[in-house]
C-alpha cells in the first residue's frame, strides 16, 4: 500500500525537505533534512533585536524628567522584552535604558510546545513616565502555535513604529 501522507499529498513524515522555506505540509516540520511531527515537539524561541521608536504611540516623550534650573529633559524608553509561553515566563531581558532605534539582543530559551498553545512577545517600557513611573507596554504580540505558524520559523512582532525579531526552530 502507499505511504500515508498528511492529506496534501506532497511530502509524508519521513520523507526529505528543506528547511527555508519550509517544504513539509499538514501536521510535519523540517527537521535535519527530514519531515518531521511539528506538535509535541521543544523549540528554541529566540530574540535577535529590536527596534524601539523614538516617541510613544501617542507621539510623546517616553520619560520625560523636569529640573529646577532649565528646559524639561527629554529620555528615550528604558525597555525590557519578555517571551512567555502558556503563562510562563521563558526569559526576560535586562533593562535597556534610554533605548531607541535599531538594539542587538541575543536572548533565547527552549519551550515544549503542544497543539493550542500561547506565545507571548512584549516589549514594555519599564519605567513610564519618568523617575517613580510604572510600566507601560510599547507592544504585546500573541500567537497560538500551529504547524503553518512552526514551519514560518519566524515570530512578526511589530506595532506602533516597535518591532522585536524572534525567531522559532525545532530543537535537533
Amino acid at each position: 500500500p502507499p505511504e500515508p501522507t498528511d492529506g496534501g499529498g506532497t511530502l509524508p513524515a519521513g520523507g526529505d525537505c528543506t528547511e527555508s522555506p519550509d517544504s513539509c505540509t499538514g501536521p510535519n516540520i523540517c527537521v535535519g533534512g527530514t519531515c518531521s511531527v511539528a506538535i509535541p515537539r521543544w523549540y528554541v524561541i529566540s530574540v535577535s533585536g529590536a527596534v524601539v521608536p523614538e516617541k510613544d504611540g501617542a507621539g510623546n516623550d517616553w520619560d520625560r524628567i523636569s529640573f529646577p534650573f532649565g528646559a524639561p529633559e527629554e529620555a528615550f524608553a528604558d525597555v525590557r522584552i519578555t517571551v512567555v509561553s502558556d503563562d510562563v515566563q521563558l526569559f526576560r531581558s535586562d533593562t535597556i535604558d534610554n533605548a531607541s532605534g535599531e538594539i542587538d539582543l541575543d536572548l533565547s530559551g527552549d519551550v515544549s510546545l503542544i497543539g493550542g498553545s500561547k506565545i507571548e512577545i512584549r516589549m514594555d517600557d519599564v519605567d513610564s513616565g519618568g523617575i517613580g513611573g510604572s510600566t507601560a507596554v510599547i507592544v504585546l504580540c500573541e500567537f497560538i502555535v500551529s504547524e503553518d505558524l512552526l514551519r514560518s520559523r519566524q515570530l512578526p512582532c511589530s506595532g506602533d513604529g516597535a518591532e522585536v525579531v524572534a525567531a522559532i526552530v525545532p530543537r535537533q
